[in-house]
């Protein structure tokens, strides 16, 4: 597996993926307002933004995009593994290669905001469970799952 920073000519690719994830493995993590918003959110549109605005990573098995990560100051966001390579390690690369570019980048501590499908992935990789905060999309509200590790 090679893990890149993205490409602009990636973001097609990326959406895909992740809107996918989103619809197959987060449906039953978040109420239908919030995870349509996130299926919203990762346009292609809105992943060439993302570019601006943090370092983004895609990993690659071949000409295959497999996950995609980013980090954003000292917040990991964008963890999406592709549903049918789940459980075949390319999240504990994505997030080894993740954790270590920002210690590259002096960050000491990091954060991230997890589903309940990858809660125990993160706990196992030392991440805590911190004081959440409540997304709120007009009058729903969805509790999220804050977590931080020091590196």
């Amino acid at each position: 597996m090679k893990i890149r920073k993205v490409r602009k000519e990636d973001a097609r690719k990326i959406s895909r993926l992740r809107r996918k994830t989103l619809k197959e493995r987060n449906k039953n993590d978040y109420p239908k307002i919030f995870n349509d918003f996130l299926i919203d959110k990762n346009s292609a549109k809105n992943i060439i933004d993302k570019m601006k605005t943090r370092e983004m990573f895609c990993a690659w098995l071949g000409d295959k995009l497999v996950g995609t990560v980013d980090l954003e100051g000292d917040k990991i966001g964008g963890v999406f593994v592709k549903s049918s390579e789940i459980r075949k390690g390319i999240g504990t690369q994505l997030m080894d290669f993740i954790e270590n570019y920002a210690l590259s980048k002096k960050i000491k501590k990091v954060r991230l905001y997890s589903t309940r499908f990858a809660l125990n992935f993160y706990k196992k990789r030392g991440y805590k469970l911190v004081k959440s905060g409540y997304w709120v999309i007009g009058k729903f509200k969805y509790k999220d799952k804050l977590m931080r590790k020091k590196l």
